[in-house]
């Protein structure tokens, strides 16, 4: 089969367009032809993080496809059923390849009306801004949200879902991303590289602040945006935890959301791995439902995976990302 395999960890450039052989499937496991696959920052961000590497490790969170092949212990038939799934970060037969490997315990039927690429764009960012809107925040009607990073994945979605739950929508993004946030539903958008963020989001609260708060950007901007959160507001962190030492204690009684939604995946507590496939059965259904949308497809080519993770590491692409196989 085809695939990108890293070899050594440190850089995305180190991804080598290879030939391998169709992996085995272990007792619990499933062999699925992977008919496509979306880009997750967690791709560019492993590729990075991991050092020497004993065996291969075929990268590909969001993966959508057919399955070939079941471990003896799978008894129920899945032979030829459509399904899509979050990769565990440990497992080394991802979706940038003809053929990946996976629990069957992860996996989620496709509704029929959807088709693999829309699919493959569910998982990672779908998945993650399901789990914060319904797992995480204590939702109220009527309340505001600031969105940073709207027009990502994880944004696209929440931007959505946060309408669907009646709230207002601040979001920031790009100014070149404005329509685009806009159509998902956010009532305002504030370009983060040319305006003053937080002066514009206390002049469209009248100085109250927003009762949450989702940062995908880092925690520098975690850490600022606690201070725009009302009394009792609640913050939920996807790219790094604010920083505590800077926040007095006993002030505004602030929740804080620590966003970790791959670890249900590699948790050894088999209650908190079935959080994964029922999450991507609920989220899958309000796209099946019509009541969200899955974002922006961009449509690329096999051999163009190193690329765009670059350009998605680099901020330079918005909503998702998809291979179609």
């Amino acid at each position: 089969m085809k695939a990108f395999v890293l070899r050594h960890g440190g850089n995305i450039k180190n991804m080598r367009f290879e030939e391998l052989e169709i992996p085995a499937v272990k007792p619990d496991e499933l062999l699925v032809r992977v008919h496509a696959v979306s880009l997750n920052p967690s791709d560019y961000q492993t590729a990075e993080y991991l050092g020497e590497l004993e065996t291969p490790v075929v990268l590909g969170l969001d993966i959508a496809g057919e399955v070939m092949k079941a471990g003896e212990n799978i008894k129920t038939p899945v032979i030829g059923k459509r399904v899509f799934y979050l990769r565990e970060i440990n497992n080394p037969y991802g979706g940038f390849a003809e053929y990946a490997v996976t629990p069957e315990k992860f996996v989620c039927e496709i509704p029929e009306e959807l088709d693999y690429t829309q699919a493959a764009a569910l998982p990672g960012a779908g998945m993650t801004a399901y789990h914060i809107m319904y797992d995480r925040f204590h939702l109220r009607t009527g309340g505001t949200i600031l969105i940073q990073g709207g027009a990502g994945g994880v944004g696209s979605y929440l931007i959505q879902l946060a309408k669907l739950n009646g709230l207002r929508v601040i979001t920031t993004c790009s100014r070149k991303n404005f329509d685009y946030v806009k159509k998902l539903g956010a009532d305002f958008a504030i370009d983060y590289k040319t305006e003053d963020v937080y002066g514009r989001i206390k002049d469209i609260t009248n100085q109250a602040g927003v009762d949450y708060a989702v940062n995908t950007v880092g925690s520098e901007s975690a850490t600022k945006d606690m201070e725009i959160l009302k009394f009792g507001g609640e913050i939920a962190a996807v790219s790094g935890l604010p920083d505590m030492s800077q926040w007095k204690f006993y002030s505004k009684g602030i929740s804080v959301h620590e966003i970790a939604f791959g670890n249900y995946l590699t948790s050894s507590d088999a209650e908190t791995q079935k959080v994964p496939a029922q999450t991507a059965k609920a989220v899958s259904s309000l796209v099946a439902a019509g009541k969200i949308g899955v974002p922006e497809i961009q449509e690329i080519d096999f051999e163009d995976i190193p690329e765009y993770l670059q350009l998605m590491k680099e901020k330079k692409v918005h909503g998702k990302i998809v291979v179609r196989l």
